[in-house]
């Protein structure tokens, strides 16, 4: 803007210039200058004025989007959910005699979840209960007799929604008793 303004005024005079030597002809065309000046001023002025009564008439929206739960983008979210999928994997591997570390995995878990629930998220992870059609993809079985047939028996990528939509398909293996 500054640029368009000084293109505008042109070159100012310099001291060697033979058109400037008197005071006469300096004070004619400084009051030129302050003239145009003073046009462009008036010109920013309402340039702004409108830019104001912009803002003011889509003030509610400007601020919904302002203070709406901050959206990552898609793939640093899949991260995330496939960083708590591995941390699950990870703390069903360790034996009683690793406590301290589950309880470390666990912390950095609840971390995660924090995360993505300030993004407006819910993720999926439940085992032991039949898999939610529209949620989880059977992806494989395997045989467990001490639970029922069709329940989730692990989680392999977990399902996340935004209310209720779904964001993220989760893929499930189920429990299949052998016959």
């Amino acid at each position: 803007m500054l640029d368009r303004i000084r293109a505008w005024l042109g070159p100012a005079p310099q001291a060697g210039d033979s058109e400037a030597t008197s005071g006469s002809e300096l004070d004619a065309e400084l009051e030129v200058r302050l003239k145009m000046i003073a046009r462009a001023q008036a010109k920013i002025s309402l340039r702004l004025d409108e830019i104001t009564e912009l803002v003011g008439a889509n003030h509610r929206a400007v601020l919904e989007r302002l203070t709406a739960p901050t959206q990552a983008p898609t793939e640093t979210l899949d991260e995330v959910l496939d960083a708590l999928d591995r941390l699950d994997d990870a703390r069903r591997s360790l034996g009683a005699d690793q406590a301290a570390v589950a309880d470390g995995l666990a912390g950095i878990s609840l971390r995660l979840e924090r995360f993505i629930a300030a993004r407006g998220l819910r993720r999926h992870a439940d085992t032991g209960a039949p898999p939610q059609g529209q949620r989880f993809r059977i992806v494989g079985t395997e045989d467990d007799p001490a639970l029922a047939d069709g329940v989730v028996t692990r989680v392999v990528r977990s399902a996340a929604t935004r209310g209720d939509e779904l964001i993220r398909e989760g893929e499930v293996i189920v429990n299949r008793r052998a016959p």
